[in-house]
């Protein structure tokens, strides 16, 4: 087990299982037997765009943690680069020496604040993923109308935008106040529960999906875990 110096992260081990934590919340999970698995439910919402649109080669990840999601997106398609903005570097300490992440030429780190990187950004990318946390909250400046307009920019005609979002779906106004917000910038919105059992007030993960020209999510089908909302 080591924390980092922050006092947030921390690196520990239960049974086949490699977790990266803030506070008690998991933010990693790697299989030591089966490293390039996405054990973390939403995380196997980040391939399925490359079901749905041809051509993704140039992808950002604003939130880096354990690196799991750009682990398996590398491997699995040889043709993309990626840029990951992640604010700590202490974390990237720590996937590096527990969670196996190496250098790649593809791969390109930046230890920055995610809100403003992508707001002093000149690169388009036809695909951006966001999974910033502290704990199980997306910091305030990563959730702002003037922010999603931002990514918006950034994201190529045909490209998509992938939202991870911990909230209830009633009862709290973060879900419904954000899916507005990025509605504002993108014509075309879809989400995804991560769970497949309906509970509304539930706190959990909430993938939104985000376009500027219509996408179809078939062809995926048995490969996410929970089911689309009518919104």
């Amino acid at each position: 087990m080591e924390k980092n110096n922050k006092g947030h992260s921390v690196v520990a081990d239960a049974g086949t299982h490699r977790y990266m934590m803030q506070g008690s919340v998991v933010q990693s999970c790697m299989d030591m037997e089966a490293r390039d698995l996405l054990v973390l439910k939403y995380t196997r919402y980040a391939p399925l765009p490359f079901v749905w649109r041809e051509g993704i080669r140039g992808v950002l990840v604003l939130g880096g943690g354990g690196y799991m999601i750009q682990r398996t997106l590398l491997t699995e398609h040889p043709d993309i680069t990626i840029d990951t903005v992640e604010i700590d570097p202490e974390a990237t300490r720590l996937a590096r020496e527990y969670f196996f992440l190496e250098e790649d030429s593809r791969h390109t780190i930046y230890h920055e604040d995610a809100a403003a990187h992508i707001a002093a950004s000149a690169k388009e990318y036809d695909y951006i993923i966001q999974d910033t946390f502290i704990e199980n909250r997306v910091p305030q400046n990563v959730r702002t109308k003037a922010h999603f307009a931002n990514i918006a920019a950034r994201t190529s005609r045909g490209g998509l935008f992938m939202l991870n979002l911990i909230a209830p779906i009633e009862g709290d106004p973060l879900f419904r106040r954000t899916l507005r917000d990025i509605k504002r910038a993108f014509a075309f919105t879809r989400v995804f529960t991560v769970e497949d059992e309906y509970k509304p007030r539930a706190l959990q993960n909430l993938v939104i999906y985000a376009a500027h020209t219509p996408f179809s999510v078939r062809g995926t089908e048995g490969m996410a875990t929970g089911f689309e909302l009518e919104l």
